[in-house]
């Protein structure tokens, strides 16, 4: 019934019960789980009208930002992996539309 379950990610306890869920589904139809956490961070220009490039504490902003939404990826990964190893599992990031692997 199932190929590919997709389960979007931001850190909350929702989203770790929606995981849970995910995997048992993919357990019962062996199917894929496809981790995926968005961002959508504020440019430059909205930031700081008229400056053509960021302020260094946005630079850094942005750095934490993704660092946090790689960690909660690295963490689901783990778990899916600790949980069922038969289940096969990707994982993607995508900030201001574009998507990274």
């Amino acid at each position: 019934m199932f190929k590919k379950i997709l389960v979007a990610l931001d850190g909350s306890k929702l989203a770790d019960r929606t995981l849970d869920f995910a995997l048992d589904l993919a357990t019962k139809y062996s199917a894929e789980i496809v981790l995926i956490s968005v961002f959508d961070a504020p440019s430059v220009s909205l930031v700081a009208p008229g400056i053509v490039f960021a302020p260094t504490s946005t630079v850094k902003y942005l750095e934490e930002l993704r660092v946090f939404h790689e960690k909660v990826l690295s963490e689901a990964l783990k778990k899916v992996k600790n949980v069922e190893a038969g289940v096969k599992v990707s994982k993607n990031w995508c900030k201001g539309g574009q998507l990274k692997g």
